[in-house]
Parts: C-alpha cells; structure tokens; sequence
C-alpha cells in the first residue's frame, strides 16, 4: 500500500482537485515504505484543520476527512488538527467581512463536539498509523510573539501574503481586512510547520478554497528546515444543479445529532436526486468504485427502490455516529415514504390541496387520496406516533400525532 495508491483512490473518486508537487508520491512511497519495514519508527502523516467557529460541522466538512481516511488506508498517520487558537483569529478564505470573534469558553465547546463528530470517520485504534487529534493551541499559547515573528515572519513575504485571493478580494472591499485576519496564513503555515517536526506530517488536505493557505505552509516548512512536504486540496462539493452540497432548504445539514436529528439526516440522503448519488457514494463510503458503479447500474433499472439511496444513507449514518438501525426512520424508508418535513405543508392552501388530490397527486402511507372530503383515521397512523404524506413525485411529509 502506497502514496501513489491513496492519490490514485482520490482521482478515481473525483476527490482530488489539487497537488503541490507532482512528484510527491515517489517521496512519500519511499518514506511509507521506510516506516512499514522498520527501518523509520516514525510515521508519516497527513494533516486537515478545521477551526471551531461553530457548535458542529456539516456534511460538507466530510470531504476533507474521507480523504484523511483513504490516506491512512494508504498507510499515512492522520492527524485531526482543531484550531483552538486559529479559530480565535478566523480565516478570512471565501468571506466579504470579519467573523466575529468567539469567546474562548465558546471556542473550547466547540472543539470537543468537532472531535466528537468525527470519532467514527477515522480508525483511532489502527497499528501504526492510528489517527490523532491535536490543538493548536498547545503551541500557538504557548510562544511568545517575538519568537513566533523570528520563526514565521522572517520566511513570509508580505509582496505574497497581499497577492492571496483571499486577501485581495477583502482588500478591495469597503469593511477591508484587519490585520488579525491577514496574520491567519501565517498562523496556518506555523501548524503545518509544527506537525512536521513534531508528529513526521509532510502532507496537508483541505478544501479548494485553501490552496493559498496551504501553499504558505508547505513555503514555510521549506524555508525554515528545508522539509519535503506537499499539499492536497479536495473539490467543493456541489449537485448536479449547480447547488452547494450540505445545505437544505437554505440549512446546513450538522453532525451534531442535536442539531440535525438521525432522521433529518438520514433523509437529506434518500432525497439525493440520481444524478448525484454515484459522486456522493464515492465520496461518503468505502466500498469499492466498481461496486459503486454495480449499484448505480442496479439502480438505474428499478429506480423507484432507491436502492442507492438507502446504502448511501446507511453508510452516511454509521461513518457519522449516527445509529439509524431499528430507527422508525429506515422503517418509514423501506415503505417508501421518504420524508422531508412538515412545515412545508404550511404553503398549502385548501384550493392548492383540492387541486392536487383531484390530480391524483396526494399520498397517506403510501396509498392515493380519491377524495378532498377523505379523513385520517387511527388505523393509518404508523404505531400510534406518524403518518406519512407524499404530496407529487418528490416532496415527502411526516405528520407527528401526539394524541391519537
């Protein structure tokens, strides 16, 4: 198992959209070859940041750490980095105006549900190579400034700094950019400084819109103990209509069961549009690409068991913590009542309702409703707690009854 091996997985799964160096899996074969024979006790590792900047991540922070694990299917030590101290400072990547800044009471909670999301992503117990999870906040609170702008700021060049995109776009707006925000680089490159003479790592991941960032940290490391590393960025994660993925309705989708239940989340992924489901059971599972490709083609004959659609949710549910089995959620599913929610009932309007049962286009449980003058009654309430509601091809319903 190899370098060139995990780079290859990423291709193939549409997962890599950037490499520092070409050459950097030739380096790092050699260096994962070094460690599995003995003859370096050190493992290499690979690296993602994500700062706390709020109570829970979002499905679209899986992509960076479903890289981290095929890295380390590859035989690469993964370490899960929380910017305690970055996330204090913010980053101004792909932001029009300042964060506001959190409390460190607020940063700290934030840190530990972020750990605790991502648990069961990464394998903690593997020989060798078992994941890690730092803050940087154990280095970054611990050196003064005179010695951090001797270490850092001496290899920064601020002609580079300036030409960042996400520099020049808040430059160029009227709020400008603070000087905190613009220190954010440096701060990012000084980790990746630190995880490589403390922790072997020569590889960063992130999303695309850290390409800059990234790019500082691998000029540091080679600036200040002339290190090989490279960098890694993952793609942006969109649908096929062009959408960011991990929102719904205008809402992230969290990992945080108290912000986003087991059944909310179970859903968003049996509502996944066909187009879409091949790209994210590459990204969100481990099964293999020509098994992936065997149940999109067993898909794409019977389209209405959502067959896809029901592993990739189970497979989402597990590698998130999220316990789905014997949940009425996966009953609800396999009946074929895939269910969204019932405030989006509250646009329909007694005419608009006769209109779409008189067309045929409204379901209780499964079964047509012939008639606008029809009523529920117990018998189609599923053990005595829901009924389900189909309202045209795709928008699904749950109905909570709390006395029946």
């Amino acid at each position: 198992v190899d370098m060139s091996r995990a780079l290859a997985a990423l291709r193939k799964r549409g997962l890599l959209a950037g490499l520092t160096h070409e050459h950097a899996s030739s380096v790092l074969d050699a260096a994962v070859k070094k460690h599995q024979d003995g003859s370096s006790q050190k493992a290499v590792g690979v690296y993602c940041g994500f700062d706390p900047t709020a109570s829970s991540l979002h499905v679209g922070n899986l992509v960076t750490v479903m890289a981290l694990r095929h890295f380390q299917l590859a035989g690469i030590k993964p370490i899960l980095l929380v910017g305690g101290a970055t996330g204090m400072i913010g980053d101004p990547s792909m932001r029009s105006d300042e964060r506001v800044m959190l409390t460190a009471e607020e940063v700290d909670a934030n840190s530990r549900n972020l750990v605790n999301s991502l648990k069961n992503v990464l394998d903690f117990d593997c020989p060798k190579v078992g994941a890690e999870v730092a803050n940087n906040m154990s280095w970054h609170g611990k050196i003064s400034v005179v010695d951090w702008m001797r270490e850092c700021g001496a290899y920064a060049r601020v002609n580079a700094m300036l030409a960042r995109d996400s520099v020049k776009r808040r430059l160029d707006a009227d709020a400008g950019l603070s000087f905190l925000e613009f220190s954010y680089q440096l701060f990012q490159a000084y980790d990746f400084l630190h995880l490589h003479r403390h922790h072997n790592v020569v590889v960063q991941v992130g999303g695309s819109d850290q390409w800059g960032n990234i790019v500082a940290g691998c000029d540091l490391v080679r600036k200040a103990v002339g290190g090989e590393v490279y960098g890694v960025t993952v793609p942006l994660l969109t649908t096929a209509n062009g959408e960011k993925f991990g929102k719904s309705a205008g809402n992230a989708v969290w990992l945080d069961s108290s912000k986003t239940s087991v059944y909310d989340f179970y859903q968003y992924f049996i509502r996944t549009d066909d187009a879409d489901v091949a790209t994210l059971l590459k990204t969100f599972t481990l099964l293999d690409v020509d098994e992936i490709d065997a149940i999109v083609a067993d898909h794409a004959a019977r389209p209405e068991d959502r067959r896809a659609q029901q592993i990739l949710a189970g497979q989402a549910c597990r590698g998130c913590s999220r316990d789905h089995r014997g949940h009425p959620v996966q009953r609800y599913t396999r009946n074929r009542a895939w269910v969204h929610c019932v405030e989006h009932l509250k646009w329909m309007v007694v005419a608009e309702g006769r209109r779409l049962i008189k067309a045929g286009g409204v379901y209780v449980n499964n079964v047509r409703v012939d008639s606008d003058a029809a009523v529920i009654d117990a018998s189609q309430i599923v053990q005595g707690r829901a009924v389900l509601v189909r309202v045209g091809k795709r928008n699904y319903h749950v109905i909570h009854v709390t006395d029946a």
